[in-house]
């Protein structure tokens, strides 16, 4: 069994932790693959690699074989590991999330569920769906991977726009996908 201190911010289900804790690995670190699940043993930076995935809150999604590899676009990831040592990178999201809902994987045409098309605040569970579905709020009109680059936002409202939601990523590596919606009988 192997220990690796960490210190960083857990982002899952609309829930943030802030911690500094351990992660425990049944054959260390390194040896979780795409697949394993993980679970938390007593605090949300006391994790165990090799869990049941019945009741683990998250799977690993995704390896990269280096340091702080960008998990953003992994179709369903809410968090990510990475080893200073060791260099590798693990994107973590819940067990079985399907990719065809994942929120980071939406692109312009797709249509998103819980989120306020008026003022881009979250209404709850937001998710992509069919346009065609009623829960559909908002469709996207555009996207922009990192922190918006300047015009963004005018853009945005240029093209029919009328808000932006921001989904983000956190440890260790803060990234973001700003989203700018607009009603979903609007073509991008």
């Amino acid at each position: 069994m192997a220990l690796a201190v960490i210190a960083g911010v857990l982002v899952g289900g609309g829930t943030v932790l802030f911690g500094i804790g351990s992660l425990i690995v049944r054959g260390g670190p390194g040896s979780a693959e795409v697949g394993d699940c993980i679970e938390p043993l007593g605090g949300p930076f006391n994790l165990y690699v090799g869990a049941d995935c019945a009741v683990a809150p998250f799977q690993v999604l995704e390896r990269f074989d280096e340091r702080y590899a960008d998990c953003v676009l992994v179709p369903g990831v809410t968090w990510s590991y990475s080893e200073r040592k060791r260099r590798f990178t693990l994107c973590l999201g819940p067990p079985g999330v399907d990719p065809a809902t994942a929120v980071n994987a939406a692109d312009v045409g797709d249509c998103l569920a819980g989120v306020d098309v008026r003022t881009g605040a979250e209404t709850g569970g937001v998710r992509r769906v069919e346009c065609a579905d009623p829960a559909a709020t908002a469709r996207v009109l555009g996207r922009d991977v990192g922190f918006p680059r300047d015009g963004y936002f005018a853009d945005c409202r240029d093209a029919g726009g009328t808000s932006e939601y921001e989904w983000f990523l956190r440890a260790p590596v803060k990234n973001r996908i700003y989203f700018c919606l607009g009603p979903t009988r609007v073509a991008p």
